[in-house]
């Protein structure tokens, strides 16, 4: 397991190998580098990658740890775009209502993993002869 840098500030993290009956956990940090304003994150959810938590409000000046888990329901390799979408404020223009789930930024980690089957080793049988 690993984690890597890829080009335009993303993070590529992948968790390995697993059995269907097994899962793999990593985690990374979300950091608010604002003085003054909070910001309201939200993570959609994607087949087989469980982050933990969320969504959520990360104060001024702070950090989130984000905890993924990589429980896979079927055999193969995954590599699923993670969208990390930061929130904001806006009256919507149609109904003139205020909507606290507006899209301000969005950036993507992407996540690896494969499930593989586990290994079954034949049982030894001898034969003693006639």
């Amino acid at each position: 397991m690993f984690t890597a840098k890829l080009p335009g500030n993303r993070l590529m993290i992948d968790f390995g190998k697993c059995t269907i009956s097994e899962s793999r956990r990593m985690e990374f940090r979300l950091l608010n580098q604002a003085k003054e304003l909070p910001i309201r994150y939200t993570l959609p959810r994607v087949a087989h990658f469980i982050p933990r938590p969320a969504s959520s409000v990360i104060k001024p000046n702070s950090q989130m740890k984000i905890s993924v888990e990589f429980v896979p329901k079927q055999y193969g390799y995954f590599e699923t775009n993670q969208h990390v979408l930061v929130l904001g404020s806006r009256i919507d223009p149609q109904t003139g209502k205020k909507t606290d789930r507006h899209v301000i930024y969005e950036t993507s980690l992407v996540f690896r993993g494969a499930c593989v089957s586990e290994k079954i080793l034949p049982s030894v049988r001898f034969n003693p002869g006639q």
